[in-house]
Parts: C-alpha cells; structure tokens; sequence
C-alpha cells in the first residue's frame, strides 16, 4: 500500500445511502461489513457493497492517516471539504519584570510573593481598562492579546509606569500578527516573534515591531528607533521604542 498508508485504524460511520459504488471501496469480509479504502490516486479492482447495506452501521478498516480523511468524506457526502485552520489577526503583548531572580532574593520568598500578587493585579486590571484579554501567565511574566495595536501600546505603557511605581523595571514587546488558536492559546510564528521583541526592551521600556509601527500610524504614538535587530531563531527585524510622552491615558 506504499508508506503513507502504513497505519490501521476503525472508522464507524452510517451510511445513508450506498449507491456511490464506483469509487473508494476495495474488499467486503463478509458479516462484519469489513471494508477498505483503496488509496489516493490508487487503481485497486472495485467492489459492489451488499445490497443490504442501506442504512446500516458499517465498520471501515482504513490503510491510511490524514489524506485519507478527505477520501472518507468525498465517498460518504460526494463533497470534500477544503482544509480549514483556526487562525486569528492579533496583537500579542508580552511582560516581564527585568532582573526578576535578583529581586526575589533580595526581598524573600515572603515579600517577593506579595509583590507579584499587586503586580499581577496592575497587569490585569489594565487589560480589562485597555480591552485586552489574558492568555497565559507564567511567573512573573504576562501575554495579553489585544484586537487594535494602539489600545495595546496604550497597555503596555501604562503597566510600565504602573510597575515603576511599586519599583519593578517591567519590560514589554508587542507585535501583530497572524496567530493559531489552539486550545484558547495561541500559537504561531507572531507569537515567538511578540516574545523576541520583548528580550529587546530594557527595564521600563515598551517595545514595538515595524509592523506594530506602521499599523498606529495617525494615532498620536511616537517611537525612537532601535534599528534592526537580531531575534534569537528569527529573521532580524527592525524595532521602535514607545515614546513615554506621546501616550495619553485614554483606552
């Protein structure tokens, strides 16, 4: 059957009706109503199912993996559908407090705790003033998503200067792009790249990719140019810092 078609599985499904003989079915076993898909593009002799067969649960013993699934459908519905992925347009926003293991030893497990717990609540509560939803947090590190790139700036600066205040150097990277969702996560080559555009900031600083840059444009936003940047698995990409003073307060 060649190597793609290498792994057995069962497959139940009713069939309505088993008038499409001349395509997909290539051994019948008898009682069980065993059958096997001949393979894509294959040009096994065909068989005619049991008259018998309308309306009646089936087993078919499938020699295949996903390519075949198309197979499946094609036979059973006439129609093959194309395949389809979960993907979302986002911007994704990265925190993290700089120096973080420093600090922790610094104050104690017990201090250390406390401040997390007032600095979690900084970051959650300004994603909910700023419309942003929380994907995942980790430690002391944070990623929000966010549906317009200036209301993600906008965050991102004001849990800056919020952490500033409980004397935490926070550190954030923001992108847009095309992510996978998987399982409400998200997932993809944007993210990875959200998260390198965050290593590149400093303590206190928000920064932005090119593409976050140009999607603002008009809204008021100002950035000091990092240049091109190398990301850590990525192509090098070109950076801005938020200039602190062009951001008003409004979400």
């Amino acid at each position: 059957m060649g190597s793609l078609f290498h792994s057995r599985f069962v497959y139940r499904t009713l069939i309505e009706s088993m008038t499409r003989t001349d395509r997909g079915l290539r051994d019948y076993r008898g009682s069980r109503q065993h059958f096997i898909l001949r393979p894509v593009g294959g040009r096994a002799p065909l068989c005619t199912p049991p008259k018998d067969l309308h309306r009646r649960w089936v087993v078919l013993e499938l020699v295949s993996h996903a390519p075949c699934f198309g197979e499946i459908e094609e036979f059973l519905t006439g129609v093959r559908r194309a395949e389809t992925f979960d993907r979302v347009l986002a911007t994704v926003v990265f925190t993290d407090i700089a120096n973080s293991t420093v600090q922790a030893s610094q104050l104690g497990d017990s201090r250390w705790r406390s401040v997390l717990e007032t600095h979690n609540g900084l970051v959650r509560r300004n994603l909910q003033l700023y419309r942003g939803d929380e994907v995942d947090s980790v430690g002391d590190g944070f990623l929000a998503r966010f549906d317009g790139p200036a209301r993600a700036v906008r965050c991102g600066v004001a849990i800056v200067d919020g952490a500033a205040r409980l004397g935490l150097g926070l550190r954030v990277g923001i992108h847009t792009g095309e992510c996978e969702v998987v399982d409400g996560k998200l997932r993809g080559v944007a993210v990875h790249t959200g998260a390198r555009v965050m290593t590149a900031a400093g303590p206190g600083e928000v920064m932005v990719s090119n593409t976050v840059r140009d999607l603002v444009a008009g809204s008021g936003l100002e950035f000091e140019d990092r240049g091109l940047q190398e990301l850590k698995g990525l192509a090098p990409a070109h950076l801005y810092s938020v200039r602190r003073e062009s951001v008003g307060r409004s979400p």
